[in-house]
C-alpha cells in the first residue's frame, strides 16, 4: 500500500513538471515570436528612404506607380516650348540620376481646372527611393509659383505615386497636379532637394 501511495505522488509530480515546462515553452515561443515581428517590422521600416529625423519618406502605396497613365487622363495635351531658362533640357541625369519631365495637361475636376505634369525617373541609387524623397519640384510662371493641387478622381491620375519608393533599378512614372488660373505657361523645373547651384532640368508648357 505505501510503495501504491509513493507510485501515485511520483507521477502527480511528473504531470506537474511537465505542465510546468509547457507553459515555459508556450511563453518561449511567444516571446520569440514578438522578437521576430518586431525584427521584421524594424527591417521593413529601415528599406524605406528616411529623412534627417528618421522619418519614413513615403509609405507603401499599393498600385499608385501601377494607377499613373497619361493616355487615360482625360484633357487637352500642352504643348512644350522654350523655359525661362533657356539651357535648361527637358531630361537629364539629376546626381547621376536619369529623371525627365514627359508631358502635362489641362483637366477639369470637381475643384475646377488642374495642369497634370508627368514625370519618369530610374532609381539608380542602391537603396528604394520615392520621387519626393529625392526632387524639389518647381512649376512657375514669371516667378510666381502655382499652387498644387490634389485632382482627386481624375482617371490615370494618382499623385501619391510620386511618394512611392521605387526598388533600387526600376523606373517609375510620376504626376504633380497644379490648379489653373488663367494663366499662359508654366515653367516646371527639377533639381535635387537642397541644391540650389546642382544639377537641374526643365521645360515649359503652353496653357493658352
Amino acid at each position: 500500500m505505501k510503495k501504491k501511495s509513493i507510485a501515485v505522488m511520483l507521477a502527480a509530480m511528473l504531470m506537474l513538471t511537465m505542465a510546468s515546462c509547457g507553459g515555459r515553452k508556450a511563453d518561449n515561443n511567444a516571446d520569440r515570436g514578438a522578437d521576430t515581428n518586431t525584427a521584421a517590422s524594424a527591417t521593413e521600416e529601415a528599406k524605406y528612404p528616411t529623412d534627417k529625423d528618421g522619418n519614413v519618406i513615403g509609405t507603401k502605396q499599393e498600385g499608385a506607380v501601377d494607377e499613373v497613365d497619361m493616355n487615360k487622363v482625360k484633357g487637352e495635351k500642352l504643348e512644350q516650348t522654350e523655359p525661362e531658362d533657356a539651357s535648361l533640357k527637358a531630361s537629364g541625369e539629376i546626381s547621376g540620376i536619369k529623371v525627365s519631365i514627359d508631358s502635362a495637361k489641362l483637366v477639369d475636376t470637381n475643384d475646377g481646372k488642374a495642369v497634370v505634369v508627368a514625370f519618369t525617373f530610374k532609381n539608380d541609387t542602391a537603396e528604394p527611393v520615392a520621387f519626393d524623397g529625392l526632387f524639389d519640384v518647381e512649376a512657375t510662371e514669371n516667378g510666381a509659383s502655382f499652387s498644387p493641387m490634389a485632382a482627386v478622381g481624375v482617371e490615370g491620375v494618382n499623385v501619391t505615386a510620386a511618394t512611392q519608393p521605387i526598388e533600387s533599378g526600376q523606373a517609375a512614372t510620376v504626376q504633380k497636379t497644379y490648379a489653373y488660373n488663367d494663366e499662359e505657361v508654366m515653367n516646371v523645373t527639377v533639381q535635387l532637394y537642397g541644391e540650389l547651384a546642382g544639377d537641374m532640368i526643365g521645360t515649359a508648357f503652353k496653357l493658352k
